[in-house]
């Protein structure tokens, strides 16, 4: 039986476990895959947070349209880590157990699943990380002259072959 201080914290487990199966419900395969792959680049970096960056990173090492895109317009996972502070070894490297995602990251996520009816893909993760124009993801895709007119334009030449 949980005491009175002690259900309060299970029930906020609870509430974001149910949180999260309701966010990726519409994730495709590969999409999931993205951010699993977030997470560990999180835990490999040592960083406390998943953030807009360990997205991008993932999206870059994840076969998918998004990486597609991301390899097209010259942005590749070594570009993306160099870009990137040393890692804040707030935990270290490898150690496991679930992180929470940063505020910005949470937020791009929400955006990608925001068109109701549809699955969510990687490439949608992308443009999500783009619109916030402050995150950390979209400054590095700036720095490479990547705006989200600019991947969506790939995305859909992608699409339809042209």
């Amino acid at each position: 039986m949980l005491t009175g201080r002690a259900r309060p914290f299970a029930q906020a487990a609870l509430l974001a476990r149910s949180y999260a199966s309701e966010v990726f419900e519409r994730y495709s395969e590969r999409a999931r895959q993205v951010v699993v792959e977030a997470s560990n680049e999180c835990h490999a970096r040592g960083d406390a947070l998943i953030g807009t960056e360990h997205l991008l990173l993932s999206l870059c090492a994840v076969a998918s349209v998004a990486s597609e895109v991301l390899t097209s317009l010259s942005v590749s996972r070594d570009v993306v880590l160099a870009r990137l502070p040393p890692a804040s070894q707030l935990h270290a490297p490898g150690e496991r157990g679930q992180l929470p995602f940063s505020r910005r990251a949470k937020l791009a996520l929400e955006r990608a699943a925001q068109r109701p009816n549809s699955r969510v893909e990687s490439e949608q993760v992308l443009l999500a990380l783009l619109r916030d124009t402050a995150s950390t993801a979209a400054l590095i895709l700036a720095d490479r002259s990547v705006d989200a007119t600019v991947a969506e334009r790939e995305i859909v030449r992608r699409q339809t072959g042209e």
